[in-house]
């Protein structure tokens, strides 16, 4: 993790997932003063979960959809994991 945060060090906010009820609070980010944000259920994203029962969609499958979502806008994707 630190080291990403000496390649990009532009960074002033980050999302995680976490499948433990423990909440990240992590030194390296809270010292450099980036906004953690936790992806969740309410979490805004840019794409529609047409999952059948979108809570049990595993929230790394859904990061995983976004982000190709993100690189590919306006294009119809096909993710394979």
């Amino acid at each position: 993790m630190s080291t990403l945060l000496v390649m990009f060090n532009e960074i002033d906010s980050a999302i995680y997932s976490s499948v433990t009820k423990e909440k990240i609070k992590n030194k390296l980010f809270i010292t450099r003063g980036i906004k953690l944000h936790e992806l969740n259920l309410r979490t805004q994203i840019p794409i529609k979960n047409k999952y059948s029962t979108p809570s049990t969609l595993g929230k790394d499958r859904l990061a995983n959809a976004v982000g190709v979502a993100s690189i590919n806008r306006g294009k119809n994707s096909l993710l394979w994991m």
